[in-house]
């Protein structure tokens, strides 16, 4: 592993295209792989490319159509 694999939470949200603020959410909650090393998130580029690859597509909730309730 070189430093060019483990990326400060500013580079990885370059990387995915997403804000700092984003991704320190999706990280603290689990969503996306990183941990805390000195108080400061880090993340490893190869699980940030296998993540995403292996999460499902995304599901707009809009175009999701409900069920009533006792509907099968």
């Amino acid at each position: 592993m070189t430093t060019e694999d483990v990326l400060t939470l500013e580079e990885a949200a370059d990387l995915l295209k997403v804000s700092i603020y984003i991704l320190g959410r999706e990280a603290r909650a689990g969503r996306i792989p990183g941990r805390r090393v000195g108080g400061r998130w880090r993340f490893l580029r190869k699980k940030l490319a296998a993540w995403m690859e292996d999460e499902p597509e995304f599901i707009d909730p809009r175009r999701v159509k409900y069920q009533k309730r006792g509907e099968l």
